[in-house]
């Protein structure tokens, strides 16, 4: 009998470590993602800036020439 709840301890604890290794591997997958999505998103803002310094610089010539 105490054999047995042994086992079902230790196969209680097995799932329990498991599942805990899965949750730790999914908040790193998803932290990845979020980190990733942030530099887009700035390489998206800076590209953006960038156009648009280019774009009043042109304006700015073009009014004074």
């Amino acid at each position: 009998m105490a054999a047995e709840i042994r086992e079902q301890e230790e196969q209680r604890q097995n799932m329990i470590n498991r599942i805990s290794q899965e949750r730790t591997n999914r908040e790193a997958e998803y932290s990845r993602a979020l980190e990733q999505q942030k530099r887009t998103q700035e390489e998206i803002v800076n590209q953006q800036k960038r156009l648009n310094e280019q774009r009043l610089s042109n304006e700015r010539q073009a009014s004074e020439g």
